[in-house]
């Protein structure tokens, strides 16, 4: 499992962090990423994720209604991704939509912003005028996560 969780850092970790075991022994309790794969791999992440909802814009943004698509696509990610940053810097979330709440909390668009993404997850839409904004600051927010991951060691 080592190749895979050092390809796949993020997403590892995510899994060891929210994984419920229902029957047999646990695959994950012997699992370690290590700090430098798990650095390494939510930068690559987050640029990914900025480039990504970018190219998004350009292909959708003549359709809202795709662009609250994007977002809610977008909230598994940055969240396993906000997780990831903060027990790197060693704190310590109650969970990845609460993760993503703190780290949002030093935008000046953070609680509507993070409305927004629950909004898109839940009904699949958002209030006219409101995707466009809301996924420029999602790339302005991966951005300043990696820029946050970069001072890491």
């Amino acid at each position: 499992m080592e190749p895979a969780s050092q390809a796949f850092a993020v997403k590892f970790a995510d899994i060891a962090r929210r994984r419920l075991v229902l029957y047999g022994d646990d695959p994950f309790a012997s699992l370690s990423v290590s700090r430098d794969d798990a650095i390494f791999r939510l930068k690559q992440t987050l640029l990914n994720l900025a480039l990504r909802l970018r190219e998004a814009y350009v292909a959708r943004s003549l359709r809202e209604e795709q662009l609250a698509t994007v977002i809610a696509d977008a909230a598994g990610p940055l969240r396993s991704c906000a997780s990831t940053l903060l027990e790197l810097e060693g704190h310590a979330a109650r969970s990845p939509k609460e993760a993503l709440e703190e780290i949002a909390a030093s935008s000046p668009n953070a609680a509507q912003d993070t409305q927004l993404i629950t909004e898109a997850r839940q009904r699949h839409t958002l209030p006219p005028g409101a995707a466009a904004p809301a996924l420029f600051h999602l790339i302005d927010l991966a951005r300043a996560m990696w820029a946050r991951a970069a001072q890491l060691k």
